[in-house]
């Protein structure tokens, strides 16, 4: 039985993302490393669509922590010792610009197209798991393709935490891509 017969989504399909189907997705580093929660660069990770993300942060922990390690940084490199109210003047310029926010992840629902697809990540060894069928594609604006459209990627297949079985996602059209 080959991958079509299976279900599985191939290039030029049109399906819709909803709420609670687990994707690999861009979102800033903020909203999902505790060690990163005033950054903006984003990184690639599994969300589930429709949740909320935050980047909350205990203000005055991380403060203290960053106190004591500027005060330890400039004893190791230089032996000298730190001045207290220049430390806390240092971090307090850092932190008064945290912001708590919230990245709602409905923003993935929507219509996509198939861009590619492979047969990968699995891999062997002690405790080896198979390749799955892995979907890679771009948000469609107004049922039309846009090149700067959100990607995503999640398997259909394998053992793989970013999962859509095929019995949860059906084409609802095909478009055809030129390449010019």
């Amino acid at each position: 039985m080959n991958q079509k017969e299976m279900g599985f989504l191939q290039v030029g399909d049109v399906f819709e993302i909803k709420k609670g189907m687990k994707v690999n997705a861009e979102v800033p580093s903020k909203f999902i490393f505790t060690n990163c929660r005033m950054s903006n660069l984003t990184s690639k990770t599994k969300i589930v669509v429709g949740i909320f993300l935050k980047n909350k942060m205990d203000v005055e922990a991380t403060a203290n922590e960053l106190k004591e390690s500027i005060a330890r940084s400039v004893s190791s490199v230089c032996g000298a010792v730190a001045d207290p109210m220049a430390v806390q003047d240092l971090v307090s310029s850092v932190m008064n610009s945290y912001e708590e926010e919230t990245l709602d992840t409905t923003m993935f629902c929507g219509e996509y197209l198939v861009i590619n697809t492979t047969f990968d990540g699995g891999c062997g060894g002690h405790d080896p798991y198979p390749n799955g069928h892995h979907v890679f594609c771009r948000k469609l604006k107004d049922g039309k393709y846009d090149p700067n459209g959100t990607q995503i990627d999640f398997y259909q297949s394998g053992s793989f935490s970013s999962m859509i079985s095929p019995d949860n996602v059906q084409p609802i059209r095909k478009m055809t891509m030129e390449f010019i």
